[in-house]
């Protein structure tokens, strides 16, 4: 134990007994000091903050044993000693988050903790996911540091709105050069925000964060900033959850244009965006568009900003930087390809590492009889000239000949006996000696099928794989794999992790397993570099489906019950891209065909106690089913055992209780005819909103989501011999959904329940009434009653919207429009305006998310909008009227003119009304002007419910 109690006093015997490498033992005692009054420090400390972080926080947890509750941190201090040290007291909940020093969020700055959550704070610079990070080796790269410095202290040869882009092949240094210069610029005070990508990490392998994280990032760096970005969360904290453009818009944009920051700009340091290793960004598509964003936030809005992009020269990142877009723009460019001075960097950064390695502790046993200096300069040289500039032959190099527990000497040998014929390209050193690390390993054939696993492509969005989850999928023993990789520690990373179950509770131990470079697939993958290590991409993905699919065939005695819930994730996660990756499927014949109703028996009903997974079985099946009907000449026999299983499958999952429980599943069914993917996301949500919209007030556990079905099930659905009670006829189903949503229009709801309780049902019945009408049976009286005696306002998406808010938000800017329409105003002519965070363009974006109009400013474009949803439906009406037995013609002509003169055809008239001149005048007063047209005055509807509502004049 490295620390004891005595005398009450606490003492640390060893920093290096701490689980915490980046913490010195003056600042752990700094922390224990709190919880002791009679702690003696002794070292120099420079800064105290409570952490919460693991190991450390298990740590404190266990010394909290002995620990008295002070009421504060030095209560009752005695023969206390603390030299060049600071002290943060703190009573209550306290957040923190550092980039370049400590800050803290307080509990009352909820637009910050809420945007906190929606961030990779494993992204930046400075995180504890990335320690400890790679950087230039002192005295290397100076020219590219050099240039970067200069560049970004040099405004007048950077330019306003200026993008540095920073490219290189793999293996050269990138990140690192990245990670120095943003530790430069933190210390100066330059750094707005940094984003560095990780091919395969949760949360840095795509756009999802990056511009949350930049936002947060800022926030931090600036108090202005701080202010109006924490304002604009708290204002809206689903930005959150918004698309790119409009998180960009609010958290960034805005803030940045607002008047009290533009106030203060000229006081400010450069606004400097390092986003490194933007080729590891998951999809070609969103790297193009993030470059789109930054080219948009420089140019198009002329923001303080300035972005080094760092990345490798892939042919779409080459061929975006060539857009004419980017010539709009002041954009640098500055490569690392080529040798010039690397190879002096990299003979630097190998003499330094030799140096560590000859007097490294864990190889004192061999060492000490070496004589310095080792190796020999000419070797040395040697390795640096194989390099070819690139520190990733010679970080590899270090580490394999450092790795514990084997002789520095004897792995010298290794590197250097190493041969191969191809000296073609600047990696043919690099593959000699991933060919000979490789070489360690005695199992060939094991250890390039536990490699396809881990290198191989995939779906999986969580972490790396763990070894239980290979040794499961590929069938090995337990241990078999860290036994395979026991020699690759300087080609892999291996990070021990508690394993989890659906209760969050601790089960058990294991290690997650992912690759130090990325080029290792690269070469892998290469037959011609690879040689006997090659590793056949489609054989690979076709080894993961076999070992799934007999996983899911032999749950009992593969004993399934016991794998990790990590492991189920991955299985069914992946399972679907693998089988697409295999071209030839009728190899996977033999093995599909051990599945059906007998064998998946245990594996379906096990995975009815997994709410968020067991939906995946059934699109595991759905894509079998169309692989094999791909085939030449379907097996059709095995082809109905499939869709026989399949129904088995969703009769288990479904199992109805009670009629709701069958009305529940029709209607959820129902809804999958729409575009409801973007209104419900969530299978918890989905359940809730259409249980209310159907009127049950107890719905269904079975949590179905619109987005988690594949075809499949409407074909179950629609088929009575397959799906038994849960059938019902079509056009009966429509009409209970159509009577449902009218009953929803019907109702009159305040602004809360419209824009936040009852969102998504509402936005669901304006949008497909309709249409659920237009597929009930024809003429059918329920129906018709419902047209003839419900309000206008039930049908008109226009007239509702109008009557809804307008009326309020006029109210509201009762004082501006007084002022306005005044003859000596200067805004006497200007059309009326409304922002884009007021009630009405939430409610306009909620039905039309679509859409991309440049000013959503304008109030008539809402209605305009409205207008063409009102007439679609009112298409569909006529339609359906007309196609009954006996057409209600009364009805068909009033619908009939809706159609031909929109609201007045219906017996709607809008009129404008007065508006008092000057505050304190009666509703009497008159603002009119010869010639002038007033718009966005308060106006009248005139119908047969006479109601008040408000509008403009277009």
């Amino acid at each position: 134990m490295p620390f004891k109690v005595s005398n009450n006093y606490l003492f640390i015997s060893s920093a290096k007994q701490i689980p915490s490498a980046r913490l010195t033992q003056a600042q752990l005692v700094s922390v224990c000091s709190v919880n002791y009054p009679n702690t003696l420090l002794n070292g120099r400390i420079t800064a105290f903050q409570r952490l919460t972080w693991s190991p450390l926080n298990h740590w404190l947890q266990t010394i909290a044993r002995f620990q008295y509750p002070p009421s504060m941190a030095f209560k009752n201090a005695r023969n206390t000693h603390i030299y060049d040290s600071s002290f943060t007291e703190v009573h209550g909940d306290f957040h923190s988050y550092s980039s370049g020093g400590s800050l803290s969020i307080n509990q009352g700055e909820t637009g910050l903790q809420t945007l906190f959550q929606a961030t990779s704070p494993g992204a930046a610079y400075d995180s504890q996911e990335r320690y400890p990070p790679p950087k230039c080796h002192p005295g290397t790269r100076q020219a590219i540091l050099d240039a970067l410095e200069s560049w970004i202290t040099n405004e007048s040869e950077r330019g306003e709105g200026s993008v540095m882009w920073l490219h290189g092949p793999a293996g050269a240094g990138k990140s690192a050069v990245a990670q120095t210069i943003s530790e430069s610029c933190a210390k100066r005070g330059e750094l707005a925000a940094s984003f560095f990508f990780s091919r395969g990490k949760a949360g840095r392998d795509s756009i999802n964060f990056l511009f949350t994280t930049i936002a947060f990032h800022m926030a931090i760096a600036s108090r202005d900033l701080r202010r109006e970005i924490r304002q604009a969360v708290e204002n809206d904290p689903s930005i959150i959850h918004k698309a790119t453009s409009t998180q960009i818009q609010a958290l960034i944009v805005e803030p940045l244009l607002s008047r009290s920051c533009r106030l203060d700009a000229a006081a400010r340091p450069p606004y400097l965006i390092i986003i490194d290793g933007l080729d590891e960004c998951r999809g070609n598509a969103d790297q193009r568009q993030i470059l789109t964003h930054v080219v948009d936030l420089v140019y198009k809005h002329h923001l303080p900003l300035y972005f080094l992009i760092v990345s490798r020269p892939e042919p779409h990142i080459r061929h975006a930087f060539d857009e004419p877009t980017m010539q709009t723009i002041n954009l640098q460019v500055l490569s690392l390809l080529g040798v010039h001075r690397a190879i002096d960097d990299v003979l630097l950064f190998l003499h330094d590492g030799f140096t560590e390695i000859h007097r490294a502790e864990k190889h004192s046993d061999i060492m000490q009889f070496v004589p310095k200096p080792w190796p020999s300069k000419d070797i040395v040289e040697l390795l640096a000239t194989k390099s070819g500039g690139y520190f990733i032959y010679a970080s590899t190099v270090l580490k394999f000949i450092d790795e514990e527990y084997y002789s520095p000497l004897d792995r010298l040998d290794e590197v250097l006996n190493a041969s191969s014929t191809s000296t073609s390209t600047p990696f043919a050193e690099l593959d000699k000696l991933y060919t000979q690390i490789l070489s360690t390993c005695p199992h060939t054939d094991r250890l390039k099928r536990v490699l396809g696993y881990l290198l191989a492509p995939s779906d999986r969005l969580s972490n790396p794989p763990w070894a239980a989850t290979i040794e499961t999928v590929l069938n090995l023993r337990r241990g078999e794999v860290r036994l395979t990789l026991r020699g690759l520690h300087s080609l892999l990373g291996f990070t021990s992790t508690s394993v989890l179950d659906e209760n969050s509770e601790i089960v058990g131990v294991d290690i997650s397993i992912q690759s130090l470079h990325a080029s290792l697939g690269d070469f892998l993958f290469d037959k011609e570099r690879a040689g006997k290590f090659y590793i056949d991409l489609e054989e690979c993905h076709a080894d993961i489906v076999r070992g799934s699919w007999t996983i899911f065939s032999n749950w009992v005695t593969k004993n399934g019950e016991s794998l990790y819930l990590s492991t189920r994730q991955h299985l069914l996660d992946n399972f679907c891209f693998h089988l697409s990756q295999v071209q030839e499927k009728r190899q996977l014949l033999d093995d599909f065909k051990r599945g059906n109703k007998v064998t998946w028996a245990p594996f379906v009903q096990a995975s009815t106690r997994w709410p968020s997974l067991k939906w995946k079985i059934s699109h595991i099946l759905y894509n079998v089913l169309k692989a094999l009907q791909s085939l030449v000449t379907p097996p059709e026999a095995f082809i109905r055992q499939l869709v026989d299983l399949s129904d088995f499958v969703y009769l288990t999952h479904l199992s109805p209780r009670s009629q709701k429980d069958v009305q529940f599943i029709q209607g959820m069914f129902t809804t999958f005819y729409f575009e409801t993917r973007s209104l419900f996301s969530a299978p918890d949500r989905d359940c809730l909103e259409i249980a209310k919209l159907l009127q049950l007030d107890v719905w269904s556990s079975h949590q179905i989501s619109p987005t988690s079905n594949p075809p499949s099930f409407a074909e179950f659905m629609s088929d009575p011999l397959r799906s038994g009670d849960l059938f019902s006829d079509s056009a009966l189903r429509h009409a209970r959904l159509a009577v449902c949503c009218i009953d929803m229009l019907g109702i009159k709801w305040d602004l809360d329940h419209v824009l936040t309780r009852e969102r998504h049902k509402f936005t669901y019945a304006r949008k497909y009434w309709a249409e659920h009408l237009s597929r009930a049976p024809y003429g059918d009286e329920n129906m018709l009653h419902f047209l003839r005696n419900s309000d206008a306002e039930t049908f008109f998406g226009q007239l509702s919207f109008i009557n809804t808010f307008l009326e309020a938000e006029l109210r509201e800017d009762q004082e501006w429009n007084t002022a306005r329409i005044r003859p000596d105003s200067p805004d006497w002519r200007q059309p009326f305006k409304r922002s884009v965070h007021r009630p009405s363009a939430n409610y306009f974006r909620q039905f039309f998310p679509e859409y991309r109009h440049d000013d959503l400013e304008d109030f008539a474009v809402y209605q305009g909008k409205f207008r063409e949803l009102d007439m679609a439906n009112a298409k569909l009406v006529v339609n359906w009227l007309k196609a009954a037995t006996a057409p209600p013609f009364n009805l068909i002509s009033r619908w009939e003119a809706y159609c031909r003169d929109g609201l007045p055809g219906y017996g709607i008239v809008i009129k404008p009304m007065t508006y008092p001149m000057n505050r304190g005048e009666g509703s009497t007063g008159q603002a009119e002007r010869k010639g002038t047209k007033l718009v966005a005055l308060p106006l009248q509807v005139c119908s047969e419910t006479r109601r008040l509502i408000w509008g403009t004049v277009s």
